[in-house]
């Protein structure tokens, strides 16, 4: 078969590259380990998003509220409830988006939201303490 026939994550796997399947939690910005580097806080007056566990994000807390709010109230959002291991699947209700503060977050949001998430990601690093 020619290789323009071959859908890109074929190419990849023949080629041996390794290929996720399953949502990590990849860092946003910095490097917060502790064995080897002071831990990264936020500069006041931002606080960390906490939308997932080790989400260090610096945001306002306005927006933390808000992200809380959102985790808080995930489950409701589903149009088809499809739960594993307490973590839900499925489309999200007419109107909604998955919010994607990082791979695999599959909480239910307004429009907007994903383009202000995406946003704190990348200004997140400029309110840190690592810089």
């Amino acid at each position: 078969m020619p290789l323009g026939c071959v859908n890109a994550q074929q190419r990849l796997a023949a080629a041996g590259a390794h290929i996720p399947t399953t949502p990590v939690t990849l860092p946003l910005f910095g490097y917060n380990d502790p064995s080897v580097n002071a831990v990264c806080g936020c500069k006041s007056p931002y606080v960390k998003r906490d939308a997932f566990v080790g989400d260090d994000v610096c945001v306002s807390k306005e927006s933390q509220k808000l992200a809380k709010k959102e985790t808080d109230d995930a489950s409701s959002n589903f149009a088809i409830d499809e739960s594993k291991d307490d973590i839900p699947y499925g489309p999200c209700k007419p109107g909604q988006f998955w919010r994607r503060a990082q791979v695999g977050d599959y909480v239910c949001v307004t429009f907007e939201r994903p383009m202000s998430v995406a946003a704190e990601n990348i200004a997140g690093g400029s309110h840190s303490t690592c810089l």
